[in-house]
């Protein structure tokens, strides 16, 4: 598994997210692993495109669809990865931050989109960092955004035969 983050996330929350996310994503691996079930054979040219159009046009634009393989926007494609892992993320108790936060992400933009927005409105790169350090400073300052469980709890190594079976 390979997860690419491309930069820094301007939003705590956001890392946050990130993290319960693939943490999700490796428990649900593991446990299939266990269960026998072969991962989705997907040729390179289809994740190298996939990854491209993520990279190009994030959540702004068309992704390719985890399972159908095809184009699909940014919303379903986040919705049935969100569906896959459903079951690890409930057992940790990130099911709500994790679809709270996607919503926000679906919403308001990535913290890229944010800061293309910035710029757009004045055309100064001085007033991008100043809103990205707001951000930065309203979300570590935030004790009620539910990041800082999440990432504490990411912290600690999982347990779980399946996780340490892969590690061998």
């Amino acid at each position: 598994m390979e997860i690419r983050v491309s930069d820094v996330c301007l939003d705590v929350r956001d890392a946050a997210l990130i993290a319960a996310l693939v943490r999700a994503l490796v428990e649900t691996a593991a446990r299939e692993w266990e269960a026998g079930k072969p991962p989705d054979m997907v040729p390179a040219a289809i994740l190298r495109q996939a990854a491209w159009r993520a990279s190009r046009f994030g959540i702004e634009g068309s992704l390719l669809h985890p399972v159908a393989h095809k184009l699909d926007t940014a919303r379903n494609v986040v919705t049935a990865i969100y569906d896959h892992v459903r079951d690890a993320l409930d057992e940790t108790g990130d099911a709500t931050y994790v679809m709270e936060g996607l919503q926000r992400i679906l919403t308001q933009g990535t913290g890229a989109t944010r800061q293309r927005r910035s710029y757009e409105r004045n055309g100064s790169l001085a007033d991008v960092v100043t809103h990205a350090t707001g951000v930065t400073h309203e979300e570590t300052s935030n004790p009620h955004s539910g990041a800082e469980r999440v990432l504490r709890s990411v912290v600690i190594p999982s347990r779980r035969p399946g996780v340490a079976a892969l590690s061998r």
